[in-house]
This record gives C-alpha cells, structure tokens and sequence, in this order.
C-alpha cells in the first residue's frame, strides 16, 4: 500500500510539471528578453555618450529648433485694385521673382541677434580687407567735401544699364557690409554703383552740418556733379540701407515729383534739370516715421540703449570741434540724457539734430524729412523683416494703407533677417542685394519692352 501511495504522488507530481512547463518556459523567456533590452539599451546609451553619439544628438536637436524659423515665403504686398488697365508693378514683381521667393536664414545665425552679430563679423572683415572702391571727392556749394566711392562693372557691360546710387545708414559708410555687398550684386549684373558718403563720413566734417537722414541737396550736387560726369544721360536707381532707406524713399518722392513738374512747365533750377532720371528705387529696412514718436522710440531693447551711443559718437564726439565753434551750439553732451521723459536714444535723436546751423526746431526738423509715399511716381519697393529690432515690424502698420493706395509700391515682408540685407543659409550670400539686382533688371524690361533682358531673369 504504500509503494502504491508513493508510486501515486509520483505520477501528480510529474503531472504537475508537465502542465505547469508551458507557463515557466514562458516566464524564462520574458526574462531572457528583459535582459537582452536592458543590455541593448545600456549599448545604445554608451553609444549616445560618446563624442559622435553627442554630435548627432545636438545636431538632431539643433535641426528641430531651427525648423521652427524656416519662412515658406516672403510676404509681398501690392495692392493691384486701385490700378485702371496695366499693372506694371504686379508685372515687375513677377519678373523679378518677388512673389516666389523663400527665404531660409542662415542654420548658424537665424534669429535677429545672431543676424547682428553676423553683421558685426562681416563689418569686422571689410575693415581688415582692401578697398574694394575707387573714390570721387565731390566739393558741395557751401564748401564742403563729400566722397564718392565707385564700383565698375566688367568691361563690355551694357551701357543701357542704369547707375545704383546706394545711401548707407547712420553709423555706416561705403566701407560697410550693407553697402560692400549690395555693390557687388548690382556690378555683377553689370551696373556701375556709386555709394554716397554723407557729410561726416569718410571725410571730415568741415562745417557744422549733418544729418543722418542726408540732404536732398547734397544727393543732387553728386548726381550732376559726379554720376552725370561718368555717365551723361543714364537713369538711376536710388537705394537706401536703414536710415538710408528713408533716404532714399525721401529722395525719390520729392525729386520725382519735383522734376516731373520742371520738365512739363520747361522750368526749374539749371542743377535740378541736369539731375538725371530716376528709373526706381528700394527701400531696405526703411523706418518711415522719422518723428520723435515713430521709428526712433520703437526699438528694441538692449539695442536702443546701443544706437543712442553710437548717434553720440558720430555726431558729437567726432565732430565736436566743428560744432563747438558755433555759438548756437546746445549744452555738452552729457544733456543726452537728462531730458525728461524721453527714452535714450530719443534724447540723443533730438540733441544732435540741434549741433547743424540749419536746424531751426523740431517739428520743422521732422517734417522736412518725412518721406511722402503718395509721392513717389515710380517703381519702388520696401524689404523689411517681421524681426528687425532696429526698425520694427510695428513701423509698418502706420504706413500699410499709403503703400497698397500707391500702385508704384510693393512691400516684401521677410519672416526672419533681422536688420541688414537678409544673410543666406550659409551665411556668404545675402538674399536683398539679388534682390535688387532683379527689381531693376525686371524695370527695365517693363520699361523698354526688351525680351533680352526678361529673358536674363
């Protein structure tokens, strides 16, 4: 009996073990694929920490950031409704391309302090190189010397071509990277360029006038004084760079008018008839309200703390023994900001206005200089970035309506850029001087009619 008890416990017990094999085997595989993950993911860690590891984790993680700053497009703006027949300006902004144009800054430097700082190097490296410029001295009527510098083109260039009369901004010169890369673009398209050094720049300040928005009189006597000399009876294009720019919108607004009105009443100055045509314009990064209240008060912080020295410096500090030999000259400069209720670079913005012997007050100062869109008569555009903190996006929402009532003008809205001549995505190239060179190729074949020059575009 108990053999057979024990023979009985026997066969449960191997029963048990055979039902039960299923369950265990199962549960020693999971275990075995535990471990297996485990190990593999330890391997892929040490992986991950290793210098190439590394590299390609921040290079993953720099892709995805700046995938959040690619522009699918640049915004153009122009208003076709209130044109009657032909729009040449819709014609022109398809020739040129302006309507399909992308715009990727560059994967380095795509916000607008790196766009800076960019800026910076390349002003940095112009500095150090040699001039790319040959110069004209041109002596105003009250005396003063101004310098124009020039780039040619290669020899056999259209003649038909037109001048680019290029106005750099207010703490800049020919010798900036603005102005250096726009020359260049627009020789290479076979355009000669001039670039207008105004009073105070590149040469000395001998009396006590200046400006940072320019004179018109002074853009005149070195459009008959030095680009009609080169180049009698060629048109040119006017283009201005930040405080340029409003320059150059300015310019083109009154001079337009003014020698439309000369050449229909057979009147006028002998200098204002011997002002060659102005075949059109560009406005890059323009501010457009010149007041107190407009561009000057709306930039961005640290950099309006960084333009109110540097109005300091270049109007004052350089120049004081000029102005400090008028008597009319305003208290010294430390003044700059101890003015009540102004920011600082709205302080410094009115003080050196006041260092000029033509200043007469404030109001007149800014509405003398007020660019008046409704003026302009030829083809024109803007190029402004949605992240300047120079001239801000917001300057444009005071001036939107003039520029769509306008049917000559046609803004182009960059997503990114910054303040300067939109960088390219490696940071070489920049896309505002193409631009350029497009527009005006794109004029002139609106204007003459040439298939040859709307087939190069």
């Amino acid at each position: 009996g108990a053999m057979a008890m024990a023979a009985s416990d026997g066969l449960a017990r191997l029963r048990g073990s055979l039902l039960s094999a299923p369950g265990r085997v199962e549960a020693t595989r999971g275990r075995l694929a535990e471990w297996l993950r485990g190990r593999a993911m330890d391997a892929a860690l040490h992986r991950m920490l290793t210098v190439p590891g590394l590299a390609a984790l921040l290079s993953a993680g720099y892709a995805s950031w700046y995938a959040s700053f690619i522009a699918a497009r640049v915004h153009v703006s122009h208003d076709c409704s209130c044109v009657a027949g032909d729009d040449r300006m819709r014609r022109i902004l398809e020739l040129s391309g302006c309507q399909d144009l992308v715009y990727y800054p560059t994967f380095w430097a795509p916000t607008a302090f790196l766009q800076l700082c960019l800026l910076f190097v390349k002003e940095l490296c112009i500095f150090i190189l040699p001039t790319p410029y040959t110069r004209d001295t041109v002596v105003l009527r009250d005396g003063q010397a101004m310098a124009v510098d020039w780039m040619m083109p290669a020899p056999g260039a259209d003649p038909a071509k037109p001048v680019v009369v290029l106005l750099h901004g207010a703490f800049q010169s020919s010798h900036s990277a603005p102005m250096v890369s726009l020359s260049r673009e627009c020789c290479a398209a076979g355009h000669p360029v001039a670039v207008m050094n105004r009073r105070g720049y590149e040469l000395p300040l001998s009396l006590p006038k200046a400006c940072m928005l320019g004179f018109d009189d002074d853009l005149d006597e070195v459009l008959v004084h030095s680009v009609a000399v080169r180049f009698p009876g060629r048109p040119v294009v006017i283009v201005g760079f930040s405080a340029g720019a409003t320059f150059s919108t300015r310019y083109v607004a009154t001079r337009s008018r003014r020698l439309a009105a000369a050449s229909e009443a057979s009147t006028g100055s002998n200098l204002t008839r011997q002002i060659p045509r102005i075949l059109c314009g560009v406005a890059i990064d323009c501010g457009f309200d010149v007041s107190d209240e407009g561009a000057i008060s709306r930039m961005a912080t640290p950099v309006r703390q960084f333009i109110a020295v540097c109005i300091w410096f270049q109007y004052w500090f350089r120049h004081r023994h000029v102005f400090q030999s008028q008597s009319s000259m305003p208290g010294a400069a430390p003044q700059i900001a101890s003015q009540e209720g102004k920011l600082v670079q709205v302080a410094a913005y009115r003080y050196v206005r006041q260092l000029s012997r033509s200043f007469s007050s404030h109001e007149d100062w800014c509405a003398e200089r007020q660019p008046e869109l409704g003026s302009i008569s030829v083809p024109f555009i803007f190029i402004n970035s949605m992240d300047d903190p120079v001239t801000v996006h917001g300057n444009i929402d005071s001036v939107r309506i003039d520029i769509e009532a306008n049917p000559n003008l046609a803004l182009l809205e960059f997503a990114r850029g910054g303040h300067g001549c939109k960088t390219g995505f490696f940071g070489f190239k920049d896309i505002a001087p193409q631009v350029v060179a497009r527009f005006i190729q794109a004029v002139q074949a609106t204007e003459e009619g040439e298939s040859e020059v709307a087939s190069q575009l």
